[in-house]
């Protein structure tokens, strides 16, 4: 009896382990262009004082504030939590805890637009937890680490790709509709790393 119990409870802890990985096999092997995209809400941080219903973990496909799964504060995307000049409609990557993640606004486009899932490479060396504004005229012109933060726009696609030292996955998502300073809502999916796509090509 006590064999059977070990091996049931082995059974379901492999099961559990294997999750994330199949999500990251499928994202790499699927024909991205067939796959619906999924929907998302995330409520402003700086709004709504709230750090789990403003961000995001793809890989899971559920907001901070879920408990099954939980995300433990693993996160991809964030809304409203950085502000400027009275408007905290951005959205950001983590750049802290070994983060080296980028996002990309491709500007305007549906998702019929999207061919080819473009490179976005991730930064030589993990972030500082730091963000400097640089300014030009008493205008800020850039946000540093460059790539870690893009204004939310309503129809507007975007390229993410999280590297961390235990992840590595690239995620589109589209800006679906926006209630300026309080919420976000996103379509969204993983998509296969094109530089895996990449290496292959040029492997003889």
């Amino acid at each position: 009896m006590k064999t059977k119990l070990a091996s049931l409870i082995l059974v379901i802890l492999l099961a559990v382990s294997l999750g994330d990985s199949c999500l990251i096999v499928e994202a790499q092997q699927y024909n991205h262009s067939k796959v619906q995209p999924q929907s998302a809400t995330l409520l402003s941080q700086i709004a709504h004082k709230d750090f789990t219903t403003a961000n995001f973990n793809f890989l899971l496909g559920v907001r901070g504030d879920s408990t099954s799964p939980a995300t433990r504060n693993i996160y991809d995307l964030r809304f409203g939590g950085y502000g400027y000049d009275g408007d905290s409609n951005w959205l950001d990557v983590e750049i802290a805890n070994g983060s080296r993640s980028k996002i990309l606004d491709l500007g305007p486009l549906a998702w019929s637009d999207v061919v080819d899932v473009p490179i976005l490479y991730a930064s030589v060396v993990p972030y500082d937890g730091r963000r400097t504004d640089k300014y030009s005229k008493g205008q800020r012109i850039l946000s540093l680490p460059e790539n870690t933060l893009v204004k939310a726009v309503v129809g507007h696609l975007y390229v993410l790709h999280t590297k961390t030292n235990e992840r590595d996955l690239y995620a589109m998502f589209r800006v679906e509709s926006l209630q300026p300073g309080d919420e976000v809502t996103i379509s969204w999916k993983l998509v296969p790393s094109p530089e895996t796509k990449l290496a292959g090509q040029s492997q003889p």
